[in-house]
Formats: structure tokens, sequence, C-alpha cells
């Protein structure tokens, strides 16, 4: 989430942890369809600046603005899954763009 690079995120001051402002940003800017997120950190952010809950491994839509955001939270970081889960991780997101934009053209 923050800007500030580290190889260990427990090497970066709490003032640095809690830098988010080019994420936010970015969220903003951007306006993903979908935004995968991996680990607490970003999950509690996200829960925290849109007022949402996010179950791991369920998709949630939400209204950003002027535009609808589909979150998906692995069920940890990425770094501690199998290929396997992320496998069939990719599979469902993949799945459920291709489900949403067939609804949108309908």
């Amino acid at each position: 989430m923050s800007h500030h690079y580290s190889k260990d995120q427990r090497d970066l001051t709490p003032s640095q942890r809690a830098d988010t402002v080019v994420f936010d940003y970015l969220l903003n800017a951007i306006r993903p369809k979908v935004l995968i997120v991996h680990g607490n950190l970003p999950i509690r952010h996200l829960e925290r600046i849109l007022k949402v809950c996010i179950k791991k491994d369920e998709f949630v839509s939400h209204k950003l603005n002027d535009f609808t955001l589909d979150i998906i939270a692995a069920k940890v970081h990425f770094s501690r899954v199998s290929r396997e889960y992320l496998r069939d991780f990719g599979t469902r997101v993949k799945n459920h763009v291709g489900a949403s934009a067939i609804a949108h053209r309908i």
C-alpha cells in the first residue's frame, strides 16, 4: 500500500507504512473494475476508506464515486500460498470478470 520501498514491511517506520496517498490517488484515477488484494494491511485499509466489509476469497462490489469496484481478497498474502491456489484464484477472477462483462452488455 505504501510507496516506500523495503524488503520487509517491518523495516518501514509507522508513518511510512501509513502513507497510502499514492495508492489512494491511483484507485480514483485509474478506476479499476476489479481489485485483487492480498495481505491484511491492504484489506484493513480498503475497509476503512471504503467503509465496506471484505471477506477473504469472496467478491464484494462497492460503488466508489462514479464507478463500481469489485474487490476480492486472497485468503493470505500471495507469498504464502501454493501455485494451485493461485491458479484457482486466477480462474475465479477470470470467470467473474467475464461474467461481469457479459452482464454489462445485456
